[in-house]
């Protein structure tokens, strides 16, 4: 599964957010699940949902349409920093 994060269009962000799609597509393409977030933080929660939904493991995440990656260990690791 892989997880693309991107900046929503201008005008469909409200006064207060959300700012971001996310998107999570299973392996085969035809399998998707997405939301709508305020900001990177939401991240950790949404894979889990997504995991949840699509029955596999996310792999990669993709910032900007592709402008870096991160694996799934290192948004997990972000988010025990963070709680530390």
């Amino acid at each position: 599964m892989i997880v693309t994060f991107n900046k929503l269009p201008k005008e469909w962000i409200g006064v207060h957010g959300p700012y971001y799609m996310v998107r999570a597509v299973d392996a085969t393409g035809k399998l998707e699940v997405t939301q709508m977030v305020q900001s990177h933080e939401n991240l950790p929660e949404f894979i889990k949902g997504a995991e949840k939904a699509l029955k596999e493991q996310c792999s990669e995440v993709v910032f900007h349409n592709g402008l870096w990656t991160k694996t799934r260990d290192e948004i997990f690791g972000k988010e025990k920093e963070a709680h530390q």
